[in-house]
């Protein structure tokens, strides 16, 4: 075996270490939602994602922001510069859960930096939290299923070429909204001070730096594990194509 089949068997290790990781960190994340979305349904406050939008609005400058609730989104976060308003879906507005005050910081984060464009503080583009938005996840979804179309035909017809590449075109594809997952959840995990300030208590605030921690890990691993595979795969793909 030489030297790029021993790389290749590293990168099969690799990718199925961090696939292990993964696994884990699912799984305490489903723990974490069960728990604090769905056994622990309120807030010392009693705080509604209607009531905590327009404070953290106001913690990040934004407090001639509008908040009204959306039926109807098609977007992770839908804001409107020309009404200067930002929307929350029906279950955001309405539930008290820490989980639900954990998304509506991050949403609130989204419609700063969507107003104010990228500045020195957060330092993060607008187009990573618009690539986000439920119309590309779907664009994603369709390119998907047409990948997978060429991969179910290249096992029909015994084309490991074929396989290989349509898990290329795949991770490619899945790159950029799985790197927007990344950055998002850095920036923040990096400013959950600056997003909560003191709107809930102090105890509350570290289960939801604590939440904002574990998806930044998991968007860490799930982005080192797509680079692996895609390297992995191109390599595979040259292996194949000398043979």
């Amino acid at each position: 075996m030489g030297g790029t089949g021993t790389l290749a068997i590293f990168l099969i290790s690799i990718s199925m270490v961090l696939g292990l990781i993964l696994f884990v960190i699912g799984i305490w994340e489903m723990f974490m939602y069960i728990n604090y979305s769905w056994a622990k349904r309120d807030n010392e406050n009693g705080y509604t994602g209607m009531d905590v939008a327009p404070k953290y609005l106001e913690n990040l400058g934004n407090g001639d922001t509008k908040v009204k609730k959306a039926f109807f989104r098609m977007s992770y976060v839908r804001y409107n510069k020309s009404s200067n308003t930002m929307k929350l879906g029906v279950f955001d507005s309405k539930r008290k859960s820490i989980w639900t005050m954990a998304s509506v910081a991050k949403q609130t984060l989204a419609a700063h930096v969507i107003k104010n464009g990228k500045d020195d503080k957060f330092n993060i583009s607008p187009f990573w939290f618009r690539i986000q938005s439920y119309l590309s996840q779907l664009l994603i979804s369709f390119a998907s299923m047409f990948v997978t179309i060429i991969f179910i035909i290249g096992v029909i017809n015994s084309s490991t070429i074929e396989i290989v590449g349509s898990m290329i075109v795949l991770s490619v594809l899945m790159l950029v909204p799985i790197y927007a997952f990344w950055k998002t959840s850095k920036v923040v995990y990096e400013h959950s001070k600056d997003i909560l300030g003191d709107v809930i208590s102090e105890d509350e605030r570290e289960k939801l730096k604590k939440l904002w921690k574990i998806e930044y890990i998991h968007a860490t691993v799930l982005l080192i594990k797509t680079i692996v595979d895609i390297v992995l795969n191109i390599l595979l793909w040259i292996m194949l194509t000398k043979d």
